[in-house]
């Protein structure tokens, strides 16, 4: 399980940046949901499989960049 996922992604107006938002609250586990706008990532934090997260963005046609994952330690 995902911790935290710290994501780039292309935006080009704010319909966009709900489109990601969007994409990302329907990922099961997924508890809060922060976009920097301007540095064009968004940060997810929760209990999440992030390969479904970045499945659900890549549906809504966003190119998605891993920047960084915090997994849970078994």
């Amino acid at each position: 399980m995902c911790l935290l996922a710290e994501i780039e992604f292309s935006m080009h107006c704010g319909h966009c940046a709900d489109d990601v938002k969007k994409g990302c609250n329907k990922t099961k586990g997924v508890e809060r949901v922060e976009l920097d706008k301007v540095n064009k990532v968004v940060i997810v934090e929760g209990r999440f499989r992030h390969k479904k997260l970045l499945k659900c963005l890549r549906r809504a046609n966003k190119i998605v960049n891993v920047k960084r994952l915090v997994m849970e330690e078994i």
